[in-house]
């Protein structure tokens, strides 16, 4: 039957942890090359606050990348409640964020709601390899090593997070930008 059928469409979404319409900041990440700058495209062009210095290839926010590799947690907790104060919602986009902020300081972030990118892992490790001139299979162990990552810091996070598959994102683009509408 049609409705069965569409229980079973895999639409390439898991809502890990239901979002909530208190204000909030979207964190979008994932692996490198993983599809995050799709996600922080959308969400820039959905009208949502991604930084001041938005990088517009990859649509980093320079200026918070900046700090979170400085690690300096009275700068860090400063910007955050200038952007809480001028923002409701807001967002950033840097993918393995695991690598610079502990879950312990997301946490500092008002009612954080991660967005969680997701890609085959062989196509990463081919893009990676062309870009970096890097061995494939090299490639191929990073990011398998990388994926695993986020998913421990996803699991390690206790709040809104929506999983996002990228290749899905391709096939299903009006279900894909629902989703993520839904979720923000």
């Amino acid at each position: 039957s049609p409705l069965m059928s569409a229980g079973l469409l895999n639409n390439g979404v898991i809502v890990v942890r239901p979002p909530n319409t208190a204000p909030r900041t979207l964190v979008v990440t994932g692996p490198q090359r993983s599809g995050t700058s799709l996600v922080a495209a959308m969400l820039q062009r959905a009208g949502i606050f991604i930084g001041n210095e938005v990088n517009d290839i990859v649509y980093e926010d320079e200026e918070l990348d900046r700090i979170l590799c400085s690690g300096d947690a009275i700068v860090l907790r400063r910007l955050i409640d200038e952007r809480d104060v001028a923002y409701r919602v807001w967002g950033f986009k840097i993918p393995m964020l695991c690598r610079d902020l502990p879950p312990e300081r997301l946490a500092w972030f008002t009612n954080p709601h991660l967005i969680v990118t997701f890609r085959d892992p062989v196509a990463m490790a081919v893009r990676t390899a062309v870009s970096e001139y890097q061995d494939p299979i090299r490639s191929l162990r990073q990011s398998a090593a990388d994926q695993n990552a986020v998913f421990d810091y996803m699991d390690r996070v206790d709040g809104p997070t929506i999983l996002l598959s990228y290749e899905k994102a391709l096939m299903m683009p009006d279900q894909f930008v629902d989703a993520v509408a839904d979720f923000c």
